[in-house]
């Protein structure tokens, strides 16, 4: 009677934990918009003042922007100029995501230049991502506004 009442028991427990299980929804990753120190394109780590770093970094981005391959074959054949503005998702992790084209402004895009894009920010090198600022502090995906031309 004893074992029986044993394994009834257990068996209660295990229903009484599974249904916890069942209940407790996924958490969904929180994107900032703006934070206290916006992600980072690597390459200026080396420098001791920060609007020295800033400055630098932005620098490197423009020149990733317009050197990557998948851009460049795309401007070469482009008829005419034309401005994308596109949104990564900067991962607290640093990896860049695509999340969407924003807009596309002065013209028409030459044909796969969502391609393009999505390929170029796959292969971006792994950012400093976001946070709010305090030393140590959590790191934080944070989303990052971008525009790259063609035709120039």
């Amino acid at each position: 009677m004893k074992t029986i009442s044993t394994f009834i028991f257990c068996l209660f427990l295990v229903n009484i934990l599974s249904a916890q299980e069942e209940q407790a929804a996924p958490v969904k990753e929180q994107i900032y918009q703006v934070v206290k120190e916006m992600p980072r394109f690597p390459g200026c780590e080396n420098l001791d003042k920060e609007h020295l770093i800033k400055k630098c970094a932005s620098e490197k981005m423009q020149h990733y922007l317009k050197t990557h391959p998948a851009i460049v074959a795309l401007n070469e054949n482009s008829k005419e100029k034309s401005k994308v503005v596109f949104r990564l998702i900067v991962r607290k992790t640093g990896k860049a995501e695509l999340n969407k084209i924003l807009s596309v402004k002065e013209g028409t895009p030459p044909e796969g230049y969502e391609q393009a894009i999505a390929t170029m920010v796959e292969e971006m090198p792994t950012w400093r991502p976001g946070s709010h600022g305090r030393p140590g502090g959590p790191k934080l995906s944070v989303y990052y506004n971008l525009v790259i031309r063609f035709g120039e």
